[in-house]
């Protein structure tokens, strides 16, 4: 189990994360490289668990086939414009 001091260490990670895509979909959005309507909160949660799994992934040692279509599926489904 972890301590309550590395729990809160790893979830400002996840938060800076997260705050990154969101910044970045928005300013995407914005350009008009979204399609309209784009649901932003539910992109950034979905690419930070992508980076998460990809982090996990690695550490695990899987191929590197496996990481590259985990990170591939993910931004082939962006709501590109």
């Amino acid at each position: 189990a972890h301590t309550a001091a590395t729990r809160a260490m790893a979830q400002a990670r996840m938060d800076e994360i997260r705050a990154f895509f969101r910044s970045a979909l928005e300013q995407a959005a914005s350009a008009g490289e979204l399609k309209p309507g784009v649901e932003l909160d539910l992109w950034a949660d979905s690419l930070t668990g992508t980076v998460v799994s990809l982090m996990t992934l690695g550490r695990a040692g899987t191929d590197e086939g496996v990481i590259r279509n985990v990170a591939r599926a993910a931004l082939e489904n962006l709501p590109r414009s």
